[in-house]
């Protein structure tokens, strides 16, 4: 993903829009903001943002927005949403929106969204890992040979792992610091849809997490995110050369 990467958030909150500005800012985005539909379009015009967060609410005003911007940009959007309204964030993707989150978001996960989206939707910035011409790769604290499936923690200690558990790791390595859901893991690893009570992706996390993790009740390498999704918070590295770095 190219570095300063352009941002634009829509929110009739103020505190809203300060908040994620100056926690994006220090992140290494340029970030502008706009708090009603006509200056969102004339920031987005002139701004021309690589992505926009826009809040669904605003008494129909996100939508109408969206609809508007759509009528000269094709920028990616992630919708915020109200915590209360399931019915905003199935709108929010039928519409053609790119992701969403409900309110209060945390900036953190927002931030791993917006890195999510802006691969997907320009992969010529950041082409993606080709996990298969490395043989070690090194994250924290970690590190895993792809040819002898051994995995190797900061103490010497050496384990192997499960077909579901390389699988699952591999996944993890190749989207780091990026929130997956449990249907898109459950896909990369067992190649089928989740169905809504099948915990089987959970218990896979779970068994990775005690192979991982120095405290699996204190994970720090695979945290969970409210709504169903992991994420590897570590950097990927392979031999002293950096394959994906942190922005």
């Amino acid at each position: 993903m190219p570095s300063k990467s352009k941002v634009m958030i829509v929110d009739d909150d103020g505190s809203i829009r300060e908040t994620l500005t100056d926690y994006l800012d220090a992140q290494g985005f340029t970030v502008a903001s706009a708090a009603d539909h006509q200056s969102a379009l004339r920031l987005a015009k002139s701004l021309s943002p690589d992505i926009a967060i826009i809040e669904l609410a605003q008494n129909g005003g996100g939508l109408a927005l969206f609809l508007e911007l759509r009528s000269f940009s094709s920028v990616p959007v992630i919708f915020l949403t109200e915590e209360s309204e399931e019915s905003d964030c199935i709108i929010s993707l039928e519409i053609g929106g790119d992701d969403y989150l409900t309110k209060p978001c945390n900036p953190r996960e927002l931030t791993a969204r917006i890195k999510a989206v802006l691969r997907r939707t320009n992969p010529a910035s950041d082409k993606p890992v080709n996990l298969a011409t490395v043989e070690t790769l090194s994250f924290g604290h970690c590190h895993f040979n792809s040819s002898t499936h051994e995995l190797t923690k900061a103490t010497g200690e050496t384990v192997m792992l499960s077909k579901g558990e390389r699988k699952l790791l591999m996944t993890f390595l190749a989207n780091p610091k990026t929130v997956m859901s449990r249907e898109h893991l459950l896909d990369a690893t067992q190649n089928r849809r989740k169905d809504i009570y099948d915990r089987s992706v959970d218990n896979l996390v779970s068994r990775l997490r005690k192979k991982l993790e120095v405290d699996p009740h204190a994970p720090r390498l695979i945290k969970t995110y409210w709504g169903g999704g992991y994420s590897l918070t570590s950097d990927v590295t392979a031999a002293s050369d950096v394959i994906v770095r942190s922005d």
